[in-house]
């Protein structure tokens, strides 16, 4: 994922989406690994193991992060309401 990260900044993106499915903690761990190497990122993973990814993006450094209007508009496996959204991360901030 570095060497994407690396190749889409070097043909002048101003900020590079990655997006995986994670099958397991150490799949979303390395999602988020991500932010302390590069800048201008927004990096997450799909599925119940990637919504930590989702939450943490944001405090992580990322700009935003994905959530849906509601249950019935969710366009990605593990995409969190934006109730929800907001409740994980009232948390936080």
């Amino acid at each position: 994922m570095d060497d994407i990260i690396i190749k889409c900044k070097e043909m002048d993106a101003d900020y590079v989406k990655i997006v995986t499915t994670a099958n397991c903690e150490a799949d979303s761990a390395s999602i988020m690994s991500l932010y302390a190497k590069h800048d201008k990122l927004l990096a997450f993973a799909m599925g119940d193991m990637g919504k930590i990814t989702r939450v943490a993006a944001p405090l992580l450094g990322a700009e935003f992060t994905y959530a849906c209007a509601d249950q019935m508009h969710k366009t990605a496996p593990g995409q969190l309401t934006a109730a929800e959204m907001t409740e994980c991360l009232s948390f936080f901030c």
